[in-house]
């Protein structure tokens, strides 16, 4: 399964990589809202991992939830987005407190449905 990494932090990227890699997954890593369009459409992406820092990066949810309404995504954010994103709740959406932490963030991948498919 492919899977896209909006505004990932760059020190951590390298080894989510690897991860998915070895699960014979593909990861793509976007740092803009455009750039994570882009991979949507050019690519079969099954689950969307969003950093949220301010409200323009929650944009894209409205992208996802209208043009891949399927696709899994978890979103990192810190408490005080709660409220922007719980206006999201049409989609297939987990939210993670950020900071990041790779441990959590590999199980949350493991426990979606899809990838239990394909891993």
């Amino acid at each position: 399964m492919n899977m896209l990494f909006i505004n990932c932090e760059p020190d951590i990227a390298e080894e989510i990589e690897d991860y998915i890699w070895a699960h014979k997954n593909q990861a793509f890593f976007a740092r803009t809202t455009e750039a994570a369009i882009r991979s949507l459409n050019q690519h079969e992406i099954g689950f969307v991992v969003l950093n949220i820092y301010n409200l323009r990066d929650a944009a894209i949810l409205r992208y996802i939830n209208e043009h891949y309404r399927d696709t899994e995504v978890l979103i990192l954010a810190s408490q005080e987005y709660d409220e922007i994103i719980s206006l999201f709740k049409t989609g297939r959406y987990h939210v993670m407190r950020q900071p990041l932490h790779l441990s959590e963030l590999k199980q949350n991948i493991l426990s979606s449905s899809k990838c239990l498919e394909e891993m």
